[in-house]
């Protein structure tokens, strides 16, 4: 007798503006580890947001005035500031697309982002799995828990 594995992977193409395909993601929405390195990049999406909102604080710096050397240690402490945000944010892109070659195959990053670090490239692939997540969680989880359990913990809306 054999045993019959059913795969419960989505498989989509990655296509471009043209239609030409670019690639392949492969995932299990019902898988709980994807499920988590998906919030994973959430929350690293949420934080960089947070991060870049937290530039626009630091005073814009005349471009006039940055004529030689002297002039950049007016604006020191300005530029370490920002130096400390763009790497902050660069952690976290390197986490957000380490999570996504995890969960849709590796290479998924490289191909959606173009080799940048754009997050707002990732936005079509969030768009269209996460209501695949959300559907799968709802069929699996929500049965076990409260009303007010999953308002507490849906991290997805």
């Amino acid at each position: 007798m054999a045993i019959v594995v059913k795969s419960k992977k989505i498989k989509e193409e990655i296509v471009d503006e043209t239609g030409k395909v670019l690639g392949y993601i492969s995932y299990n929405p019902e898988d709980t580890s994807t499920y988590t390195k998906l919030t994973n990049i959430l929350d690293n999406l949420v934080q960089i947001s947070d991060e870049m909102k937290s530039l626009k604080t630091i005073k814009k710096i005349p471009e006039d005035e940055l004529i030689d050397i002297e002039d950049f240690e007016k604006y020191r402490e300005d530029f370490n500031r920002m130096s400390i945000s763009l790497n902050k944010c660069e952690e976290k892109i390197g986490k957000v697309k380490e999570n996504i070659d995890l969960i849709f195959g590796k290479g998924t990053s490289e191909i959606i982002m173009e080799g940048s670090n754009d997050v707002d490239m990732l936005v079509p692939l969030i768009e269209e799995v996460l209501p695949k997540f959300k559907s799968a969680r709802e069929s699996k989880v929500n049965k076990y828990l409260s009303n007010q359990q999953i308002e507490q913990l849906d991290v997805m809306e």
